[in-house]
């Protein structure tokens, strides 16, 4: 019986451009969605959806080859696996170039990274190297910015005791000017 997709057509997301390890990746994936296509048959299909293959019995190697090529631009488009993996292809790159730089030349002071993996480096270590230093960073700025937070408080805070100083002798003159008041009516003799 012949099998569904077992042709060597490529699938449809583009290789040019991207990086050796990209058309690797690709390769390979295509190679995996081949084998587990070819685990189908034709028969298993028409068993499956008997009305589709009984209409028009093309139509399912169609909507298989759709499927694959969805699968495949699903994953590779929502991971960013091809920007990724031309990521990790540079940054390979770039730690060849530094080695073999560093291996030419082991005393020049340009070859000398803060960032170099050396057997005898704890990862803890190399972890605390870069973070402890940001970490002391983002601590002082939090310190500024409470000072500033409690010296804008006590000014409020000042202010705030001022004005309530203020409104406090404002309702003791009130209540004088009312006492006053209240006296002088008591005293007078209502006009008739």
């Amino acid at each position: 019986m012949s099998e569904v997709n077992t042709t060597n057509d490529p699938l449809p997301i583009s290789t040019e451009g991207r990086s050796k390890r990209y058309v690797l990746f690709h390769k390979a994936f295509e190679l995996a969605f081949q084998r587990a296509n070819e685990k189908w048959t034709e028969e298993d299909c028409a068993s499956c959806f008997p009305l589709i293959h009984a209409a028009a019995p093309h139509l399912l190697q169609t909507i298989r080859q759709e499927s694959i090529d969805e699968e495949e631009k699903k994953i590779t488009e929502t991971w960013g696996a091809a920007d990724g993996i031309d990521a990790l292809h540079k940054a390979i790159l770039e730690s060849r170039r530094r080695a073999a730089a560093a291996k030419d030349n082991p005393n020049d002071p340009n070859n000398a990274h803060k960032d170099t993996w050396r057997p005898t480096l704890d990862p803890h270590t190399a972890v605390r190297a870069v973070k402890v230093p940001l970490l002391r960073q983002e601590l002082e700025r939090l310190k500024n910015e409470i000072e500033q937070g409690t010296a804008r408080n006590m000014k409020l805070d000042a202010e705030m005791r001022s004005n309530v100083a203020a409104q406090e002798e404002a309702t003791r003159k009130v209540q004088t000017l009312l006492v006053g008041l209240d006296k002088v009516q008591q005293h007078s003799t209502p006009l008739s």
